[in-house]
C-alpha cells in the first residue's frame, strides 16, 4: 500500500473517530455516558479510599501488637537477666541490673520513636 493511501486512510479513520466522539460529547446519549462514567468513578474512588483506610487501620492495630509484645518480650526477658545474675553473684546484682535498665530504656525509647514515626506517617497519609 502506498503511502497516500495509507495516511488517506488514517484520515478518513481520524474523521469517523472525531465524528464519533462528537455525537457522543453532544448528545443526550452522550452526556448520559459521561455522568454514570462520573458517578461509577465517584464510587470507585470512595471504594479505594474505605479500602485504604482498612489497611491503614490494620496495619495501626499490627503495630501496636508488635510493640506490646515487644514490651513483654523486654519485661520477661529482664526478669530471667536478673534472676540469673541473681543466681551467678549477688555482688554484682546492682552493675548489671543498672546495665541492663540502660539496655531497655534505651529500647523502649527505640520502640516508642519507632511508634511515633509511624502514627505520624498514618497520619499524614504516608503509610
Amino acid at each position: 500500500m502506498s503511502d497516500s493511501k495509507k495516511n488517506n486512510g488514517l484520515f478518513w479513520l481520524g474523521l469517523g473517530i472525531g465524528v464519533v466522539a462528537g455525537y457522543l460529547l453532544n448528545s443526550d446519549r452522550g452526556r448520559r455516558i459521561q455522568q454514570d462514567a462520573s458517578e461509577k468513578a465517584k464510587v470507585y474512588g470512595q471504594q479505594i479510599k474505605e479500602t485504604g483506610q482498612q489497611q491503614v487501620d490494620q496495619l495501626t492495630q499490627n503495630v501496636n501488637k508488635w510493640v506490646q509484645k515487644g514490651q513483654f518480650y523486654a519485661k520477661d526477658l529482664q526478669t530471667l537477666t536478673k534472676s540469673s545474675v541473681d543466681k551467678i553473684n549477688p555482688m554484682s546484682i546492682s552493675a548489671e541490673e543498672n546495665a541492663f535498665e540502660r539496655g531497655a530504656r534505651k529500647a523502649k525509647a527505640a520502640i516508642e520513636l519507632q511508634e511515633q514515626q509511624i502514627e505520624q506517617a498514618i497520619e499524614k497519609g504516608t503509610l
